[in-house]
């Protein structure tokens, strides 16, 4: 939590130092160009001014002329160097003060006010956004330094004194307030880039959901299609009981495999949509496992699949919800089938660790990439879809599975390797014992 605050604070300050970059040629230009304004004045130095043949607006606006122009140069020059635009703009508003200080000195001199210092505060307030109460701490500073400044020069404060309190007051309210609203503007800017993050991740989702789906849905119904056209066009003497036999069994297993589809799809929505109840009971895991693979043992044998279940004890009884911890096993036993080759190996254990059980299912398939796995044991249901969907077919059996396992409080961990198995190992957590 700390870090995403400094992070985000960091964010800000960079996003003030951009605004700086963006105000500060132009204010170099805008001061040099007052500067020049100030030396058509032909009136020379006043009388009333001591040292007035150095203390001049001529004098004062050849310096800061040059000073600013300077300023402009360097910032052109080093525009690619954070450190060096930092303290271009600190030495661009501290000159602004000072050049104000001077007018401000020349009017007060000349019975005038300190109007120079008020529009040199309000336009360093609205233009330049740097740490708050740096910037605080300086017009403080300014303020104390041109009080004494002026009583060396034998002006008397009650002249100045609440025009020079009224400005820095007024400086400081405008500087928090510029600080207020531009942080508003950075933060509701991240808010809608997260959004529009967020937006696009969805999109992506969306658009690699549907092109695996479109495949999915088009191969199993282009086979049920093209059969039954084959029925519907072939005649009385190569259509044979076989044949008919045959297609059929395309035809229902492709109708099967859609069924199949849809209802992941069904269960997936009601699963993000909290429809699916959980009904809680006592179960018998060696039991249960051991029907499962019974059930199962069409498509084992049917690839010469070998099976094996181990078990620590003869019974290991715990309370959970029953249909979903069917599914569960369901589901990671079919992929396990599905991906394991013909005459491939694959490991069924249970077993009590510490306060939880514990089922592992293994095979000795392709397996999963290091990439992969990492992302659906770190990271968020909604991620694990777009990663997953990646994968060969659907994926909906593993976001199903990641899902009911989050319903029943349990834990899943995927440990695989290209080419040498994965093992799944998941600890359901013992409510009640018998």
């Amino acid at each position: 939590m700390l870090s995403e605050v400094k992070s985000t604070t960091n964010h800000y300050i960079e996003y003030a130092r951009e605004l700086n970059v963006g105000n500060l040629s132009k204010f170099a230009l805008a001061v040099c160009i007052v500067c020049l304004l100030i030396l058509t004045d032909t009136s020379g130095p006043s009388p009333l001014v001591k040292y007035n043949h150095i203390f001049n607006s001529d004098n004062i606006s050849i310096v800061f002329f040059i000073t600013f122009l300077c300023i402009w140069i360097i910032f052109k020059i080093f525009q690619d160097s954070i450190k060096i635009q930092r303290v271009t703009v600190w030495a661009a508003i501290i000159f602004a003060y000072l050049f104000s200080d001077a007018l401000s000195y020349l009017g007060l001199s000349s019975s005038g006010g300190i109007t120079a210092m008020a529009v040199a505060h309000l336009m360093i307030a609205f233009l330049f956004v740097e740490r708050l109460k740096y910037q605080l701490l300086l017009i403080i500073a300014n303020g104390v330094f041109f009080f004494f400044a002026t009583n060396i020069g034998e002006i008397a404060p009650n002249v100045f004194v609440i025009a020079l309190l009224s400005v820095m007051f007024m400086s400081a309210i405008v500087s928090y307030t510029m600080d207020i609203q531009r942080q508003n503007v950075f933060y509701a800017q991240q808010k809608i880039a997260n959004q529009v993050e967020e937006l696009n991740r969805a999109l992506d989702v969306k658009s690699v959901f549907f092109g695996h789906m479109s495949h999915e849905l088009r191969t199993p119904l282009n086979a049920i299609i093209g059969f039954s056209d084959m029925l519907k066009t072939m005649d009385d003497k190569t259509l044979t009981r076989e044949k008919v036999h045959e297609y059929a069994e395309y035809m229902n297993s492709g109708g099967n495999y859609l069924l199949s589809l849809v209802n992941d799809i069904l269960d997936q929505n009601k699963l993000e949509a909290g429809g699916i109840a959980v009904s809680i009971e006592r179960v018998d895991v060696c039991e249960l496992l051991q029907n499962y693979v019974d059930e199962l043992n069409p498509i084992s044998m049917d690839k010469q699949q070998q099976v094996n279940l181990h078990f620590d004890d003869e019974a290991l009884l715990f309370d959970t919800g029953q249909r979903l911890f069917k599914q569960i096993i369901y589901n990671l036993l079919s992929n396990a089938q599905k991906y394991t080759p013909e005459k491939g190996i694959i490991d069924l254990s249970a077993k009590r660790v510490a306060e939880n059980i514990e089922i592992s299912i293994q095979d000795n398939g392709k397996g999963i990439s290091s990439e992969i796995i990492q992302k659906i044991n770190k990271t968020s249901i909604p991620v694990k879809t777009h990663f997953i969907s990646k994968a060969e077919g659907t994926g909906f059996g593993l976001i199903i599975v990641q899902q009911l396992i989050d319903r029943l409080n349990a834990k899943i961990v995927v440990c695989s390797e290209q080419g040498k198995g994965t093992t799944f190992k998941m600890h359901f957590p013992i409510i009640n014992e018998m």
